[in-house]
């Protein structure tokens, strides 16, 4: 939300008041349950949110969030499937977080991801979109240099470079589990498609509204692509070439973050 929170299922979260936007947020798995890391207004930090599920089940407001300080701005945040999460930084870089080594290797989910495993230094401008999928092995950053970049998510290594075709900045970006990578430019409102191996696969121009961030699905079947726009809008489209799945609800305000996660059922619950 833009006053500073968010609202994840029934628990609302609120964050110091320092008067500024919650610019991203996203749900992760991390910890074993239903947690949720965030940047915004605090700069260079990160809030981890946990319980989050037990606090919606109980009525209950959530446990007070825990503060990870950092050396860098922080200018976006993304969430692995296996419950790491990647930060993106004002200088260029992004960071990978896992779990302390020595706390998983004594069983359980390592508590939360704040150690760091990688330091990603493959940009010339600030990062504004991050993503990574565990299964895929990948980490995406996308820039204000006009490239999004695939890295090994174990390694840190070069995999593979996507520009666009002027390099204009991107500000938005996402990594899908089907193989697919989307990438946005506020310059031209054109949401441009690509296969993980580099290949152009299509591009949509949405012209009514400013694009403000994109969220995929982690599973390997046909996935979707979430779409949040400045005007409060909220759309699904399918990963491998972009056509409407559903117009969401409209939220009334500007989404700056979205999250979905796949039910066993096949139907999908989209946050915003």
């Amino acid at each position: 939300e833009p006053a500073g929170g968010a609202l994840v299922g029934a628990v609302q979260l609120r964050w110091r008041a320092a008067q500024w936007p919650a610019l991203h947020a996203w749900a992760t798995p991390a910890a074993g349950g239903d947690c949720m890391v965030a940047c915004g207004g605090w700069a260079n930090g990160l809030h981890l949110h946990g319980g989050l599920r037990g606090a919606a089940s109980a009525g209950a407001a959530p446990a007070p969030a825990q503060l990870l300080p950092l050396l860098a701005h922080v200018t976006c945040v993304g969430a692995s499937d296996d419950g790491a999460f990647v930060a993106g930084f004002a200088d260029g870089s992004a960071a990978i977080f896992r779990p302390p080594a020595e706390r998983a290797e004594r069983g359980g989910g390592g508590g939360w991801p704040t150690e760091l495993a990688l330091r990603l230094c493959a940009h010339t401008a600030a990062v504004r979109a991050v993503a990574m999928h565990a299964g895929l092995g990948l980490a995406l950053t996308a820039s204000a240099d006009g490239s999004a970049v695939l890295s090994d998510a174990l390694t840190g290594a070069h995999v593979r470079s996507l520009c666009h075709p002027t390099l204009a900045p991107l500000c938005a970006a996402c990594l899908s589990g089907d193989g697919h990578v989307a990438i946005y430019s506020a310059d031209d409102r054109v949401l441009r498609l690509f296969s993980i191996n580099g290949e152009p696969l299509g591009a949509l121009a949405l012209r009514t509204a400013r694009l403000c961030c994109l969220c995929a699905t982690q599973s390997s079947g046909a996935g979707a692509i979430v779409v949040a726009d400045d005007a409060g809008g909220l759309s699904a489209r399918r990963s491998h070439d972009l056509s409407l799945l559903a117009r969401l609800a409209d939220a009334g305000c500007a989404v700056t973050s979205a999250a979905i996660r796949e039910r066993a059922d096949g139907q999908l619950d989209v946050f915003g």
